[in-house]
């Protein structure tokens, strides 16, 4: 059996307007006296405002992302005797294409206020004095493309009556997309020097080098991928996608109403469109931060120029973002163990055990990012690897996770009336990929850690699994027509009528308090890349007795202090110690 499948494509619009009208965020500016590039992007676009405590402005400019897949998948199936052999091979032809953008603002900015300068985050704003601002002039958009390659091989062997087993093997390669628009951008990280090396992917990709960004650099080198050994990707394959998969089910007694599965497999995650987008638009734009400061006890930096003079003045350039170009493709290894019983009345019982280990998860450390110190950030960030750069951020397949489940189900088939399915499920799901404070799973391009030197810092419960998890479908014909036997009329009133219910009940996410970064106690600049976290005070651990909470004190905010006030403390933290409410 073989098949071939094209044709589908992938069209998401992001646009901001209303009323029918497009926002003009560059009439915006001008009208509040900005100075940005001449020629924005087309579209609506907004400057992104962050008061600490209040929801940003930001809403990422207008732009379409476009994704294409071709696909032929060939299957052979051959049965000899106990054996059932399957083989297959699978190629795919990926084109994405998308703007190119930095942070949320983008051409029009962003402006950052916490209370640096009058102790409250809106006095700051009302002052027009921000922490720190940021700016694009963002360059070509991206158009990659790629093949993906798979194959493999299984055999299903009826051992016996009571056993059987399959086993095989799969390879894929996932080449990194080549942007045919040459945007693409690496940092070579060994190299020595005060800026490293840029890595472009040929002679023609140097011809759209931006030349603001060129300025910016100094003389950092800007080579191309041939001259270290790259391809013109800019990432090395990973050829070393091997997944043995084996699985078993056993029938320990004769009569049949017992089963044993289990199975244990490898499974590599698709490296796609993120990773790639990562390395995108760098040398064809000019993306800066300019940190604010008191100058003569006045701010470097306020309204209504909030970016000094300008590009190529106070701004320090950022790389956003390299990628670890000889680092695997992240892989997961998964395993179970299920006890299936057969019981009276047309019910079966069913108890799982889950597991999995996902390794080389991707995050996107700051290269640029200095020791934790006691000297603090202005004294530290001097000894900076790289001082050419604000921040050079990379994704490297660095993380992991660890997930453990229990699961039993009761199921009974549909009979005399009645079906319902019950099942309760414990799990545990522990990871340091998902940085200082995410709500959700690992994402495919993975978030910045507090502190790159020590990852562990990040380690705890995932939000998103939820400790305990109760959940029940059932479906009853109800049995009114016995209340009116022999009566016709009465009995198509009340029959035939069927009552359908689901209850769910689950324990609350993980969730992780933050600071609002007003401090920082390590002197490592956290605000640039993560969320900083309280100390203990010793009072409590931060759960309210369940007599105490309400819908606006679930916590006990004594129990935290924010670090380096001099309040006290008995320890920071870790990620993710506390549970939100449940639901039901």
């Amino acid at each position: 059996m073989s098949f071939v499948s094209g044709g589908h494509g992938r069209k998401v619009c992001s646009h901001l307007a209303w009323g029918g009208q497009t926002f003009d965020g560059p009439a915006l500016m001008r009208q509040a006296g900005i100075a940005i590039r001449p020629d924005p992007p087309a579209g609506s676009q907004t400057p992104d405002i962050q008061v600490n405590g209040i929801t940003g402005t930001g809403q990422g400019r207008e732009g379409v992302t476009r994704s294409r897949t071709w696909q032929f998948a060939n299957n052979l199936s051959w049965i000899k005797g106990r054996h059932t052999f399957k083989f297959g091979a699978d190629v795919r032809r990926l084109n994405t294409t998308d703007i190119t953008s930095f942070f949320s603002g983008d051409d029009m900015g962003v402006f950052a206020f916490n209370g640096q300068f009058t102790g409250q985050s809106f006095g700051d704003f009302l002052l027009g004095v921000p922490l720190q601002t940021q700016l694009a002039n963002t360059g070509a958009d991206v158009d990659g493309l790629t093949y993906h390659y798979g194959l493999y091989a299984q055999d299903d062997w009826r051992v016996s009556r009571k056993l059987t087993l399959s086993y095989g093997i799969r390879y894929e390669l996932h080449p990194m997309f080549y942007d045919r628009a040459l945007t693409t951008t690496n940092f070579d990280r060994a190299f020595p020097g005060p800026g490293a090396r840029i890595v472009l992917a040929n002679e023609e990709a140097r011809k759209f080098t931006s030349p603001a960004f060129a300025a910016s650099i100094g003389a950092t080198p800007i080579v191309l991928a041939k001259d270290v050994g790259l391809p013109e990707t800019l990432r090395f394959n990973d050829y070393n996608n091997f997944m043995p998969r084996f699985g078993f089910a056993y029938r320990p007694f004769a009569n049949n109403k017992t089963v044993i599965r289990g199975g244990y497999g490898v499974y590599t995650a698709t490296v796609l469109g993120s990773v790639f987008y990562t390395i995108t638009g760098i040398h064809v734009s000019d993306a800066r931060t300019f940190p604010n400061q008191l100058v003569n006890g006045v701010p470097a930096l306020q309204f209504p120029r909030p970016f000094g003079t300008g590009l190529g003045a106070l701004g320090v350039p950022d790389f956003r973002r390299g990628t670890q170009w000889d680092g695997a493709d992240p892989y997961t290894q998964q395993w179970n163990l299920t006890v299936e019983r057969e019981l009276p009345w047309q019910t079966s019982f069913r108890f799982t055990y889950s597991g999995s280990r996902s390794i080389k998860l991707f995050s996107s450390p700051d290269l640029n990012q200095v020791p934790a110190n006691n000297q603090g950030f202005a004294a530290a960030r001097v000894n900076r690897p790289y001082p050419v750069w604000n921040v050079v951020y990379v994704r490297d397949p660095n993380t992991g996770a660890w997930f453990n489940s229990f699961m039993g189900e009761l199921h009974k088939r549909f009979s005399r009336g009645l079906f319902f399915q019950s099942s309760y499920v414990w799990a545990k799901n522990l990871s340091n990929a998902t940085g200082s404070d995410g709500t959700g799973f690992a994402s495919e391009n993975g978030t910045t850690p507090t502190d790159r030197f020590n990852q562990r810092l990040d380690y705890g419960n995932v939000p998103a699994t939820r400790r305990h998890r109760f959940l029940t479908t059932f479906t009853w014909d109800l049995p009114l027509t016995n209340l009116v036997k022999g009566n016709k009329a009465a009995d198509l009133l009340v029959g035939g009528w069927q009552l359908s219910g689901i209850l769910l009940w689950q324990s609350g996410q993980f969730l992780t308090p933050t600071t609002g970064n007003v401090t920082d106690p390590s002197g490592t600049g956290v605000a640039t890349r993560a969320n900083n976290r309280p100390d203990y005070t010793g009072q409590s651990y931060g759960n309210l007795a369940s007599d105490q909470r309400t819908v606006t004190a679930f916590w006990d905010r004594g129990a935290f202090s924010i670090p380096g006030l001099g309040l006290p403390n008995n320890g920071a933290i870790g990620r993710f110690g506390y549970v939100g409410p449940g639901s039901l």
